[in-house]
């Protein structure tokens, strides 16, 4: 709901915050309980967590490799936070399928040569990313209701004005609202659900909720450069498995 109304007034600070957000879900499910509460602190002082992932696509993890004792990141990977953050956070994965969470102080104007250091690096719960990638869908599409409200309130400012030709649009824009509200509250109850461990609820179920309302948005053109059918290949294929 706050995401929503900060939508509706500053759009590109809601896609700040929703990777904000979802970066603070990945350390909600990452390391020991003192990593992750040194981490958190950060917040107390008023820093910032950004992501940087794999072709901006959550349900790719990173491919961390082994260079002699340590571990590499891709080169490129710190360049690909968009936002102004004090942190990066980069869901990974090493050469044994293990999930990693890589945790690097963005320092833009710095060179780097892709070496982690031990304390950079934190294991990630298995699943967790299934939750956290869910929780950005959720967070993405409360950026977007957020949009739809705003520009439904500018069509009924206008309505008096209108001769009759838009009362399609006000229709549509208002019947898009209530299905994004109606897809989100189904969400929300699921990932709630699964972060108490809530009998019938997996971390897939819940991703897989999430994908019913990332193909809502990519049918009402919310989304950009998101493959409908490939969306819902990958719905068909987990739930085939199942």
């Amino acid at each position: 709901q706050a995401l929503a109304i900060i939508s509706a007034a500053d759009a590109a600070a809601a896609h700040d915050l929703v990777e904000h957000f979802t970066a603070l879900e990945f350390i909600r499910n990452a390391g020991s309980e003192d990593q992750r509460k040194a981490l958190f602190a950060r917040l107390d002082l008023g820093e910032t967590f950004g992501l940087a992932t794999s072709a901006a696509n959550l349900d790719q993890a990173v491919t961390v490799t082994e260079d002699d004792y340590a571990l590499r990141l891709p080169d490129d990977i710190a360049g690909s936070v968009k936002v102004d953050a004090d942190w990066i956070i980069v869901p990974a994965v090493n050469t044994a399928g293990q999930p990693l969470l890589v945790v690097l102080r963005n320092r833009p104007n710095a060179s780097w040569e892709g070496l982690l250091r031990a304390d950079q690096v934190v294991f990630l719960a298995r699943g967790a990313g299934n939750l956290a990638a869910s929780v950005s869908t959720l967070l993405k599409a409360a950026v977007a209701l957020g949009q739809k409200q705003r520009e439904l309130s500018g069509l009924l400012i206008d309505r008096l004005a209108d001769d009759g030709t838009a009362r399609p649009v006000i229709g549509e824009t208002f019947l898009a609202i209530e299905l994004l509200k109606a897809q989100i509250s189904s969400l929300a109850a699921n990932i709630d659900a699964a972060q108490v461990g809530a009998e019938n609820v997996t971390f897939r179920s819940v991703r897989n909720n999430a994908i019913t309302l990332e193909i809502l948005m990519a049918r009402l053109d919310l989304v950009e450069g998101v493959s409908e059918a490939g969306l819902i290949a990958s719905l068909d294929d987990d739930l085939r498995r199942q």
